[in-house]
């Protein structure tokens, strides 16, 4: 099957991490994924992480919500290698959904989502950069 895009899935839960791999892989799309503690941690940089070149990055914000949403508006969200891809957050928690407005842009998906809804906004990502329009 052809590559529909490439999505970076970073996140806390192995589980979470396995589960989203295999659902965007039968959808046809190259994966990759990394812990958060290790973005947080300086193990990996961004610049890692982004390697693959992703069309869509999903990050999770969980516990303790307001460390990694700072985490990922400091850190994450203004990084210029970010620009030009689709962020996706997914939490639990409605107060994550506070994005600064100087963020790049970002789609919110609750959690508990319905994988069809994230496969849509996947899909919706990849196609908007790969058509080089913003978000």
């Amino acid at each position: 099957m052809a590559s529909h895009g490439r999505v970076l899935v970073i996140n806390t839960s192995v589980d979470v991490i396995e589960a989203l791999e295999h659902v965007l892989r039968a959808d046809g799309h190259d994966v990759s994924a990394h812990y958060v503690r290790d973005l947080r941690r300086g193990e990996l940089t961004i610049e890692e992480m982004l390697e693959p070149d992703p069309d869509v990055v999903i990050f999770d914000i969980a516990p303790p919500y307001e460390e990694n949403l700072s985490f990922f508006n400091n850190v994450f969200s203004r990084h210029p290698d970010v620009k030009g891809r689709s962020l996706i957050l997914t939490t639990t928690n409605l107060k994550a959904a506070n994005i600064p407005p100087e963020a790049v842009s970002v789609e919110l998906v609750l959690k508990p989502f319905d994988l069809s809804v994230l496969l849509d906004r996947v899909r919706e990502g990849v196609a908007r950069r790969r058509q080089g329009r913003p978000h």
